[in-house]
């Protein structure tokens, strides 16, 4: 999977995904997590693409439903978020934005796995931000690209809407690469945790409001 990345347009900003964007967004977010420590875990290379794909359609489905999802212009990066009135998945909205066919695409222990590691996650969020918040489900910059601030940019404009409105921020990560990029832009770690599975840690992070 490749992108081209046009450099006279390296600092162009987000702008709003459409519904037609969706699966090129899910390619994008299977390649830049395509070496993620829990994906690689959970599912082989041969299976990885489809299922990956599945997932991440269906998130990024959710996310444009209800709440907000940019891109870069040259698609080298995408942000998912789920608005304060919606800032949790429900499975019900996930089936039927299409992610129905991932128990068979992962079978049967895979998945239990998948949902062991799910539910850790789904636990971290209720209990660190149990009130209306922006929760930014994804964000992931096209590997290579990484650097250029494009990570920085996707983030900006609704961590000012936040601002604007009062509202908190919260995100999981399991990259502690990650870590500093969130910190620099207010983030707080509440928690780091290891997963059920594989040991994965995940660092639960939230930002409060910028008056």
């Amino acid at each position: 999977m490749s992108y081209s990345i046009d450099p006279l347009h390296s600092e162009s900003q987000p702008v709003t995904l459409t519904v037609d964007e969706v699966a090129q967004a899910g390619k994008l977010l299977t390649t830049a997590f395509w070496h993620d420590p829990w994906f690689a875990t959970l599912v082989d290379e041969k299976r990885r693409e489809k299922v990956l794909g599945t997932l991440f359609r269906a998130l990024v489905r959710y996310a444009l439903d209800f709440g907000r999802v940019e891109a870069m212009p040259d698609q080298s990066g995408v942000a998912c978020w789920l608005s304060p009135e919606q800032p949790h998945f429900g499975t019900l909205g996930l089936v039927r934005r299409g992610i129905w066919p991932l128990p068979f695409q992962l079978g049967r222990r895979d998945f239990e796995r998948f949902m062991r590691y799910s539910n850790h996650v789904v636990a971290l969020h209720h209990r660190w931000q149990p009130g209306p918040h922006w929760y930014l489900a994804l964000l992931a910059v096209a590997p290579g690209q990484q650097g250029r601030g494009i990570g920085s940019r996707l983030l900006e404009s609704t961590l000012r809407l936040a601002d604007e409105r009062g509202q908190p921020c919260y995100l999981e990560t399991q990259n502690p690469r990650n870590v500093p990029l969130y910190q620099r832009h207010g983030f707080t770690v509440l928690e780091e945790s290891q997963t059920p599975e594989a040991g994965i840690h995940v660092w639960a992070m939230r930002r409060e409001a910028r008056r």
